[in-house]
């Protein structure tokens, strides 16, 4: 079944759809990055599916996701965390971050979120998700800076965003 993704502009404007699996580097589409934190301040961190044709394997943030074509961010970031982590969880918007990725480019809306339960509790999809855990500021900065390679392409820039 085809995925058509909403195609944006340098300003984050519409321009039109496209099938997801004929977009090209020279495309720009929207996707939503959630940023999951505890009350003492721990982020969740999602290790992407074994299965995934982009970054398999890697960590990257507690949900992400592409904005399907009509969809706006809200509904697509609401989606994403009851999809993937099996909860709902209230969001508030980060802001507009553009970025280049792997393949094409991004015009990222970031949300973040606070939840209090332990990683095993949540309800992951197993498609997208291998598996969540907790960790704390500093040693994920710490972990990135030593180990890059285990994290998404664009980590680096969504730290930038989030922390």
């Amino acid at each position: 079944m085809k995925e058509f993704v909403t195609l944006v502009n340098n300003r984050d404007e519409v321009i039109g759809s496209k099938d997801r699996a004929l977009l090209m580097d020279d495309d720009r589409w929207r996707i939503v990055t959630i940023w999951l934190e505890n009350t003492s301040g721990d982020i969740l961190l999602a290790q992407r599916s074994l299965d995934k044709k982009n970054n398999p394997g890697k960590w990257g943030p507690a949900a992400a996701g592409t904005v399907e074509y009509g969809d706006s961010y809200d509904e697509t970031a609401r989606r994403e965390v009851l999809e993937e982590l099996g909860v709902e969880v209230p969001l508030q918007t980060k802001g507009l971050f553009m970025h280049r990725s792997m393949i094409g480019a991004r015009a990222d809306m970031g949300y973040v979120g606070q939840i209090d339960i332990p990683a095993e509790e949540f309800q992951i999809q197993k498609e997208e998700v291998e598996q969540v855990k907790w960790i704390g500021k500093a040693a994920l900065l710490a972990n990135y800076k030593r180990h890059q390679e285990d994290y998404i392409y664009e980590f680096g820039l969504v730290i930038q965003h989030f922390i």
